[in-house]
């Protein structure tokens, strides 16, 4: 490796994994067609596959624009869009077989060791993050809050 070696960049994903102390559940869309509910009448999606269920963090990241709010509004509703970065593993148990994380996947938020407030929320993937020396697999996040 030019410039770095191996055992630096093994130090950098055993410290990437040490900060990652909350899970998530990350889900895709359920394969197959819609369908009506004979109880009530209206028609649901198919159920969500799960593509990742394990360790993630929310990093903090000075001077960038993830974790920036704006406001946005659509006729008479108004919204919170908000950006923020996600940090994953970047292989091993969590990840379901044959699937990929990516963009238009939900996010959940399961645990929190830090702050409870987290727990419940749920984000939609935007895009990958590329970085050189990569120490785990990250993506811009977005919430939007009416």
């Amino acid at each position: 490796m030019s410039g770095i070696d191996a055992a630096f960049l093994s130090r950098g994903i055993a410290e990437a994994a040490a900060l990652r102390t909350d899970t998530c559940r990350i889900t895709r869309p359920g394969d197959g067609e819609r369908t009506r509910n004979p109880a009530t009448g209206k028609y649901e999606d198919p159920e969500p596959v799960t593509v990742y269920e394990g360790p993630a963090r929310i990093p903090s990241r000075a001077n960038s624009p993830a974790g920036s709010a704006r406001a946005a509004d659509g006729g008479s509703a108004a919204w919170q869009v908000s950006d923020f970065p996600l940090d994953l593993p970047l292989d091993g148990p969590g990840y379901t077989s044959g699937e990929s994380v990516g963009p238009g996947q939900t996010v959940t938020w399961l645990t929190s060791a830090t702050d409870p407030e987290l727990v419940g929320r749920v984000f939609g993937i935007v895009a990958p993050a590329r970085q050189t020396y990569a120490v785990a697999r990250r993506f811009l996040m977005r919430e939007v809050v009416s």
